[in-house]
C-alpha cells in the first residue's frame, strides 16, 4: 500500500474496542518527515501516534483534541530505506521498536482501546509493504 497527502492524514481499521495488541508494519518512508502508526484511536481527535517525528528523531504522541509529545528520541534514519515498525501496548505500558531495536518504552493511561492505522502530521508519502496485527492480553 502506498500513501500520499498534500497535508496531515490518517487511516483507521480494526475493532474500536481493541484493547492490548501488537503492531508490526514495514514502512517505507519515500517524501516527508511525518511516518506514523496510530493505534489506541477513538476517533479522529483521540489516539496515539508512534514513529518518526523530524528528521533523525521518533516520537510518541497523544491526540486528545491537540497534540502533545510524551518522549522523543534520536534515530538516524533516511528516506527510500525499509523499515520494521514494532508496537507493543498493554495495560498502561507502549513499547516501540524499529528493526527490533527498543527506542520507546512509556507508562500512560489515556486511551485504554481503540482502533488502529497509519498517518502523518505533515505532508507526506510512504510505501507500507507488509502490516500486522495480533491481540493480546
Amino acid at each position: 500500500m502506498k500513501y500520499s497527502s498534500s497535508e496531515d492524514c490518517s487511516s483507521y481499521t480494526g475493532n474500536y474496542y481493541t484493547k492490548d495488541a501488537v503492531i508490526e508494519a514495514v514502512i517505507t518512508p519515500i517524501v516527508g518527515v511525518s511516518h506514523k502508526l496510530i493505534f489506541r484511536a477513538e476517533g479522529i481527535q483521540r489516539q496515539y501516534l508512534i514513529g518518526f517525528d523530524g528528521s533523525h528523531q521518533v516520537s510518541l504522541i497523544k491526540k486528545d483534541f491537540g497534540y502533545e509529545r510524551l518522549i522523543t528520541v534520536p534515530f538516524e534514519w533516511k528516506h527510500h530505506q525499509a523499515y520494521v515498525y514494532k508496537v507493543e501496548y498493554h495495560e498502561n505500558k507502549i513499547c516501540f521498536f524499529i528493526d527490533d531495536e527498543k527506542l520507546i518504552e512509556y507508562n500512560d493511561s489515556r486511551f485504554s482501546k481503540g482502533m488502529f492505522g497509519f498517518g502523518c502530521l505533515e505532508k507526506g508519502e510512504a510505501v507500507i509493504s507488509s502490516f500486522k496485527i495480533k491481540e493480546v492480553g
